[in-house]
């Protein structure tokens, strides 16, 4: 079963999180996180939402689509390996991956996701652009966090 969004907070490594408690509980009630849903997290970075979906039971993917090769990936597989027990206990999940949005056709890339969040896409792409790329990535139910 995943872990609560106080519990996560209480885990070394989370502290910093800790002064977000109200806003990140705010995304939570928002989102509905389900335990066993599939979260995908575009343009990743440093960004630590996707590590708190996963904690609570979700299955994430992160795209990296920034342009500092190897940094957000390497960041993020650091936090895989340091969850690794927390999150196999909760069931959860977090995968993340490389991506040129430039050239990797939208049909080599997972879709399908319950909940598909965006806090970091590169600015010269336009907004139509962008929505229509995040809409692709969910489902016919699918909420979206940007």
């Amino acid at each position: 079963m995943g872990l609560s969004l106080d519990e996560m907070l209480e885990l070394p490594g989370l502290e910093d999180l800790r002064r977000y408690r109200d806003e990140l509980k705010k995304t939570f009630n928002s989102l509905e996180l389900t335990p066993g849903e599939r979260y995908l997290s575009v343009g990743i970075g440093k960004n630590k939402l996707p590590l708190l979906a996963a904690l609570h039971g979700l299955h994430v993917v992160g795209l990296e689509v920034g342009n500092r090769p190897g940094e957000p990936i390497e960041y993020q597989s650091h936090l895989i390996a340091q969850f690794a027990d927390h999150l196999h206990a909760a069931n959860g999940g977090l995968e993340v991956m490389e991506m040129d949005v430039d050239t990797t056709p939208l049909h080599q890339l997972p879709q399908g996701f319950d909940i598909v969040e965006c806090v970091n896409f590169p600015h010269k792409y336009d907004e139509r652009e962008i929505a229509q790329t995040l809409l692709y990535f969910g489902n016919t139910k699918s909420r979206h966090l940007v």
